[in-house]
C-alpha cells in the first residue's frame, strides 16, 4: 500500500501574517506532523504564497520538504509563479505552464497546472493522450474542474473553463480520482466518473455559506490518501 500525503493552500507570509495567521508557523506545524506519518509521497497542490508569488516561499518549502527525506511533488496554484515552480522544484515549463506525470509506487499520477482559473490547449490534448492510457491514474490540480458549492469560491475564484476540461474528464471510459485544493474547505463532489477530493487548506477554513471570506475556523488541516491498487482510502486529518 502507498501512503501519500496531500498538503495545500499554504499562504506563507514569512516573518508576518497572512489573513491575520501566522502562515509561516503552520506550514512548520504541519511538517512536523507529516513526521509522524510513514509516507512514500507528500504532494504540495498550490498556493505556497500568501497574495503576491514570492520564489523565497517556494525555497523555504523545498529546503523544509527535502528535510523530510519523502519524495514530494508541488504544482502550482492561483497565488504561485510557474518559473518559480518550474526552476525551484526542477520541473520543466511548457508553454509557460508545468504540468507532468509521475509513478508513486504503482499509480499514475497526472499533475495539471490550472494557473488562474484556466488551462492551455496544449496542456488539454497532452491529457487526453495520458487519459487513453489503460491504467486509471490520480489526477492532481489546484481548482476542482467544476463549482464546488463553496459560495466565496464559486462567486469570486472559480475554474473559468469548466466545460472546456470536464469535456475531457468525462468523455473517459473509466473513473477518475481527482485531488485538488483551492477552496480552504474540505469538500467531496462526484459527478459522473469523477470523484473530486477538495483538500482543506494550511491556513483556515472558509465558511462555505459567505460569498466573501470569512473564516469558519483556523485549524491546519491536510488529506491522506492510502491505495493499494485496488482500494482506495482517503481522509482528511486537522491540527487540533
Amino acid at each position: 500500500m502507498n501512503r501519500v500525503a496531500i498538503i495545500t493552500d499554504l499562504h506563507i507570509k514569512q516573518n508576518g501574517l497572512a489573513y491575520r495567521t501566522d502562515t509561516e508557523n503552520n506550514f512548520y506545524d504541519l511538517v512536523a506532523e507529516l513526521k509522524g506519518w510513514e509516507l512514500d509521497h507528500i504532494i504540495c497542490a498550490g498556493d505556497l504564497s500568501a497574495k503576491e508569488a514570492l520564489r523565497e516561499d517556494c525555497i523555504m518549502v523545498k529546503t523544509e520538504l527535502d528535510d523530510l527525506g519523502v519524495p514530494y511533488d508541488v504544482i502550482r496554484g492561483n497565488h504561485d509563479n510557474a518559473l518559480d515552480i518550474s526552476e525551484v522544484f526542477g520541473y520543466e515549463m511548457q508553454g509557460g505552464e508545468v504540468y507532468f506525470t509521475k509513478r508513486v509506487g504503482d499509480r499514475s499520477y497526472i499533475f495539471l497546472d490550472t494557473n488562474e482559473g484556466t488551462i492551455s490547449d496544449q496542456q488539454c490534448e497532452w491529457l487526453e493522450l495520458q487519459l487513453q492510457k489503460p491504467e486509471e491514474p490520480f489526477i492532481v490540480m489546484h481548482y476542482p474542474p467544476m463549482d464546488s458549492g463553496i459560495a466565496y469560491i464559486d462567486a469570486k475564484h472559480e475554474f473559468k473553463e469548466p466545460e472546456k476540461l470536464l469535456d475531457i474528464l468525462t468523455g473517459v471510459g473509466k473513473r477518475l480520482n481527482i485531488f485538488c485544493g483551492h477552496c480552504h474547505s474540505e469538500r467531496l463532489i462526484q459527478y459522473k466518473n469523477l470523484s473530486v477530493f477538495i483538500t482543506p487548506s494550511c491556513i483556515a477554513q472558509v465558511d462555505e455559506r459567505d460569498t466573501n471570506f470569512k473564516m469558519y475556523h483556523d485549524y491546519v488541516g491536510y488529506r491522506i490518501i492510502e491505495d493499494n491498487g485496488r482500494s482506495l482510502r482517503t481522509f482528511v486529518k486537522y491540527l487540533f
